[in-house]
């Protein structure tokens, strides 16, 4: 009977762990919606990038900022290329309308 309950509860696990893979956002989101909170990333940024290059070593704030703009960075990336792919999935998607029409 053990071996019954484990079973079903590793199925519940992976059935919740791929519910959540799923499910991804819609929208873009604003990690800084607040100006001013928006303004202090920024330049603790600037800070960090100024002590990288001039070789002076990296505060704990300095590489949490650092970390911050490149996750930024990525998702700009990827919402980005999801447009791109958007378009170009509506522009196929169109093309393929047109050339059914004419037949």
């Amino acid at each position: 009977m053990n071996n019954q309950g484990r079973s079903e509860g590793s199925n519940e696990k992976h059935a919740n762990t791929h519910d959540v893979e799923e499910q991804s956002p819609t929208r873009p989101v604003n990690y800084a919606p607040n100006s001013e909170l928006r303004a202090t990333i920024e330049t603790r940024v600037q800070i960090a990038l100024e002590r990288q290059r001039t070789g002076q070593p990296l505060t704990f704030e300095d590489v949490m900022a650092l970390d911050y703009e490149d996750a930024l960075r990525h998702l700009r990336l990827q919402q980005q290329n999801q447009s791109q792919n958007d378009q170009k999935q509506e522009e196929d998607n169109k093309n393929n309308n047109n050339s059914n029409n004419n037949n």
